[in-house]
C-alpha cells in the first residue's frame, strides 16, 4: 500500500507505561503510521493515563487493532489496511 492522505483521522496508541523503553517503542510505532498516513493526527497515552482520562470513553473510540514491538511493521500495514477500507466505504456512502 502506497501512503494515503486523509483529512481526518485520529489514533489513539495505547503503550504500556511511561518508562523510556516503553515511549521509544511507541514513538518509532507513531512515525509508521504517519509515514503510512500522512494526516493522521496520532495522540499517544500510557495505559494507566488512558484510565485516568477515560479518553476511549470520552472519545467513543473504536479498537482497531494491536501492535506489538516483534511485529511491527506488520501490524502497522494491518491496521492502515483496515482504515483504508474503511475510508473507501466510507466515501462509497457519501457519493
Amino acid at each position: 500500500m502506497n501512503s494515503t492522505t486523509y483529512n481526518d483521522i485520529d489514533i489513539l496508541l495505547i503503550h504500556n507505561n511511561i518508562d523510556q523503553h516503553s515511549c521509544s517503542i511507541a514513538i518509532k510505532c507513531k512515525k509508521l503510521i504517519k509515514e503510512r498516513i500522512k494526516n493522521s493526527d496520532i495522540v499517544m497515552l500510557s495505559i494507566n493515563e488512558e484510565k485516568e482520562l477515560c479518553f476511549i470513553e470520552k472519545s467513543q473510540a473504536l479498537m482497531i487493532g494491536y501492535i506489538r514491538n516483534s511485529s511491527m511493521n506488520k501490524d502497522v500495514k494491518l491496521i492502515s489496511n483496515k482504515i483504508l477500507k474503511q475510508h473507501n466505504k466510507t466515501l462509497e456512502k457519501h457519493s
